[in-house]
């Protein structure tokens, strides 16, 4: 294998940057409907939302406490594949509490847990899917994970150890079973109907993101509802002041229960006018980036010290990095920026990957260029590998441990809020294919016996390939595991400075 040069990496892991632009206004038609069939005139976003969009005005005033995200490492954990506390082979949050050890003991002096600073709870609400990415109930925990007041220990004794907390907000669409979409999908005159965006005909639009090809109008009772995703995630009208409202609501009901910050899922996409192909409209609109200012200045007004980490999932080229710097928005009366406090680096992960399994430091610093040139000075980045929507990188990399010893360096000499995907330390790979992503989402090894010490039942989904030998107790034995150099590489990175803010 060709060496990886760290020595060549270095000089680039700082960034200053600076601010880019975004694109121009498009018309759009009335709230929540598009074409001529639908009631109303064209007309642009509401004024409210055109006048902060244009001065830039929403989010002056309370400055964001986040700097403790500035250097923290962070756990991402799916409840169901983590620990099963019942035996009913779903993972809960009375597993992940008493595991909460695992990833940090709170004990500066002890050197047996992971040391990051952090959890990102993927979908904890009710939802007809397994992984809980259409939500029928904003302000409930889903059953299989426990009660609220589970939840809410969790939250405390994370904190007791010194874990933030942050959670997913899926705040694009909704569960197709929300009834919010029960009551909108039977007519006009339904009193969520206005919730939702709706045509009278169909239209010829694929998905948002570059490369979609799958429809994004579905019909329902005569007419037809807009739904970027699936159809079984419809989408939420965020120009409808009602919902802008709500959905405040409920980040202020889980941020005043604890939690200290919220993934924001699909975060490109909230609010379309007109297609991609005719404008460019369904993503990265000027009023899309006029919403996360307000709902910034929300956030900043009720828990300045939460974060707000955005799903920008782009392509790996400059334009795509210049697309994430755009989504913090302005550093001028807002340190860090006036939109979201971060956003995952799809571009650098793609370039780590690629980097390491080729032996080749060139893309990855043509892409530290790339951002020293493009964002905001100041800002916070959120490096990572993988998540729970792409392969596995000990798959990815053929298991080879050289290989994902070098990618968890590199990552871990990065500034910024560093992600880990749960299992990652260990080297976990894909399990059985399967057509929703399970494979990418499978229980959590922490034996390898037949139940993995996941549940003493019979676990939701199976176990990653081998892992008798691949498991946290096996790991933990061995001083040259992957497990244990992720610790090490972990207290370094809190150790030096430089590490943790690129200064």
């Amino acid at each position: 294998m060709r060496r990886l040069s760290l020595s060549r990496l270095l000089p680039w892991l700082v960034v200053p940057t600076i601010a880019c632009s975004t694109s121009a206004p498009i018309p759009l038609t009335s709230a929540g409907h598009f074409g001529a069939s639908a009631p109303g005139k064209v007309r642009r976003a509401p004024c409210c939302m055109r006048a902060g969009m244009l001065q830039g005005e929403a989010s002056a005033g309370v400055q964001w406490q986040h700097e403790w995200a500035r250097g923290a490492v962070i756990y991402q954990l799916f409840v169901r594949s983590f620990s099963d506390s019942d035996g009913d082979g779903h993972g809960d949050f009375n597993g992940a509490t008493a595991k909460l050890d695992y990833l940090n003991d709170g004990n500066t002096e002890t050197t047996t847990d992971l040391g990051v600073d952090g959890i990102w709870l993927m979908p904890i609400h009710p939802s007809p899917s397994y992984h809980g990415y259409d939500v029928a109930n904003y302000e409930a925990i889903n059953p299989q994970y426990g009660t609220m007041a589970d939840f809410e220990r969790f939250v405390s004794e994370a904190h007791k150890r010194g874990i933030r907390v942050i959670m997913d907000f899926v705040i694009n669409h909704t569960s197709a079973q929300h009834p919010w979409f029960l009551d909108a999908a039977t007519g006009p005159k339904a009193r969520y109907r206005d919730w939702y965006v709706w045509s009278a005909t169909p239209r010829d639009w694929v998905q948002p993101w570059e490369g979609g090809k799958g429809p994004v109008w579905h019909e329902r009772n005569g007419a037809y509802f807009y739904a970027a995703f699936l159809r079984e995630m419809p989408d939420l009208n965020h120009r409808n002041p009602e919902v802008r409202a709500r959905m405040r609501e409920v980040a202020g009901f889980w941020l005043s229960r604890g939690i200290d910050g919220l993934r924001v899922d699909g975060s490109r996409y909230l609010i379309e006018t007109g297609s991609n192909a005719e404008h460019g409209g369904q993503r990265d609109t000027l009023e899309t980036h006029a919403y996360w200012r307000d709902f910034s200045s929300y956030v900043r007004s009720v828990k300045p010290d939460a974060v707000l980490v955005g799903e920008n999932w782009v392509q790996p080229e400059r334009a795509g990095t210049a697309i994430l710097a755009s989504y913090y928005g302005s550093t001028t009366s807002v340190a860090g920026g006036d939109q979201l406090s971060m956003s995952f680096n799809f571009p650098l992960s793609a370039r780590l990957l690629g980097g390491v399994k080729d032996g080749a430091a060139g893309p990855i610093i043509d892409k530290l260029k790339d951002m020293r040139d493009l964002y905001p000075a100041g800002v916070t980045d959120a490096p990572f590998l993988a998540n729970h929507d792409m392969p596995r990188i000990a798959t990815v990399l053929g298991g080879d441990r050289r290989r994902l010893r070098a990618a968890a360096a590199v990552l871990l000499t990065l500034p910024g809020s560093i992600y880990l995907y749960y299992g990652e330390e260990l080297g976990l790979q894909d399990g059985a294919p399967d057509a929703e992503d399970r494979d990418k989402r499978t229980p959590m090894p922490w034996t390898g016996g037949t139940t993995g010490g996941f549940t003493t039942g019979s676990p939701w989904y199976g176990f990653s390939p081998d892992h008798r030998r691949i498991n946290v107790a096996s790991e933990a034995r061995d001083r040259r595991s992957l497990h244990n150099w992720y610790k090490t590489l972990i207290a370094t990175h809190k150790a030096v400075r430089a590490l943790r803010e690129g200064s």
